[in-house]
């Protein structure tokens, strides 16, 4: 079992131009998150995971003005082949809502239409779900190859009702990929970390297929026997309504046992 409690922080609720907001609204401050689940091990080649999470969803400066937070309750179940070959199996099902906010919407009466201010949230639901297949080929000191494949499939209803809250929310996207990962050691403290896929992805169904390729180098440090972490690089692409978004980044991890 496992589970947790915080807050998370957008930012100071200064006032901005929010999607069909009328006029500036103060931004989103804090809400509360947090995560539950558990493994249930049904013997050492089987398992089942059931966790639910909240969280805030800061991919980019809209979703984070907007306070946008995801609840989701994700179903899994992984199976060991052997100590190198397994495969997982994931479901999820997701709810996304804004922090309400002032809307101008414009009623008709009898007198004819008129605007008026509407305190309301932005909001939609989606499900999706994964499969992913490893196996490692070669495991000696210092060195470890593996390779799989994954499959990716998703969407969301707010698309198909003109919401947009700010990030890729697609009503049907699917992602097939062939993975590697290269894994080991320059020294007794310093290793690396290097995993790439490459295959095909679609956003809405009748669309052309197009390519999808990611790639995370990494070094990793081991300071203590109990603190380690890892450092590197994150490329990614996307294909989105209006075409190939590609996105570079750097990203670093600790890890504290104790």
């Amino acid at each position: 079992m496992r589970g947790g409690a915080g807050l998370e922080h957008f930012g100071p609720g200064e006032p901005v131009n929010l999607p069909n907001g009328a006029g500036p609204q103060p931004s989103a401050t804090t809400t509360p998150i947090g995560f539950g689940g558990g493994t249930f091990v049904l013997n050492p080649r089987f398992s089942f995971d059931l966790i639910w999470n909240r969280s805030g969803i800061t991919y980019t400066p809209l979703c984070t003005r907007l306070g946008v937070v995801s609840n989701r309750i994700e179903g899994g179940a992984a199976v060991t082949f052997d100590p190198r070959t397994n495969l997982q199996l994931t479901y999820w099902r997701e709810h996304l809502a804004t922090q309400p906010y002032g809307h101008l919407v414009t009623v008709v009466g009898p007198s004819g239409s008129q605007e008026t201010t509407v305190e309301s949230s932005e909001h939609e639901n989606g499900s999706g779900g994964t499969l992913t297949f490893n196996h490692r080929f070669l495991e000696r000191d210092g060195l470890a190859v593996e390779a799989g494949a994954s499959a990716l499939l998703l969407g969301y209803d707010g698309p198909r009702r003109g919401v947009f809250l700010g990030f890729f929310t697609p009503s049907f996207y699917q992602r097939e990929l062939a993975t590697g990962r290269l894994s080991g050691q320059f020294t007794k403290r310093l290793g690396y970390d290097i995993s790439a896929g490459f295959g095909l992805q679609q956003i809405d169904q009748g669309t052309p297929i197009k390519h999808a390729l990611n790639a995370s180098p990494a070094l990793t440090f081991k300071l203590t026997p109990y603190l380690s972490g890892s450092i590197g690089y994150v490329y990614y692409d996307s294909a989105q309504s209006l075409g190939l978004v590609q996105g570079n980044g750097v990203h670093l991890g600790l890890d504290w046992r104790f």
